[in-house]
């Protein structure tokens, strides 16, 4: 059971994240694992999804176990007067 959490988290707390290709659209798809019968809780050989996020745009494979890159966004330079 999951706990009643109420967190709000809007758009503006959540960081972007982009390939590097630079493009931040990915797709959801999935590898499949082959759990030999040793190890499976029923004795016998099973498959399990793993869940990957493949780029978009050059169908990069992104790794999850590192910080990703985040997209740059302008900021406007600082006006000096005299």
């Amino acid at each position: 059971m999951t706990p009643n959490m109420n967190m709000n988290i809007t758009k503006d707390d959540v960081a972007a994240v982009a390939c590097n290709c630079g493009c931040d659209i990915f797709s959801l798809l999935y590898k499949l694992g082959r759990v030999n019968s040793f190890k499976s809780p029923t004795g016998k050989e099973t498959y399990i999804h793993m869940p990957v996020y493949v780029c978009a745009s050059c169908g990069e494979v992104m790794d999850t176990t590192k910080e990703q890159k985040t997209p740059e966004k302008e900021t406007p330079s600082p006006i000096i007067t005299k």
